[in-house]
């Protein structure tokens, strides 16, 4: 039987460590266009933001639905 190094052994101990340090960050829910608005008030953050995909020929467009209500004024 084969026997496993100390250097094996700090490895799988040192990524053990890491994983547990890191703090797990909840997605903050945001409007859309918020966002587009004040993108630096969001630099750096986990955001959800729901957005319609709209793909055409030479581009894909993404529109959150309250910024397509409020420029219609629905």
């Amino acid at each position: 039987m084969r026997r496993v190094g100390p250097a094996v052994i700090f490895l799988a101990f040192v990524l053990v460590s890491c994983a547990f340090g890191q703090a797990r960050t909840e997605p903050q829910s945001i409007n859309y266009c918020d966002v587009v608005a004040f993108p630096a008030d969001y630099n750096g953050k986990v955001l959800s933001v729901e957005v319609i995909l709209s793909p055409s020929e030479h581009l894909l467009a993404l529109y959150g639905a309250a910024c397509v209500i409020a420029a219609v004024g629905i």
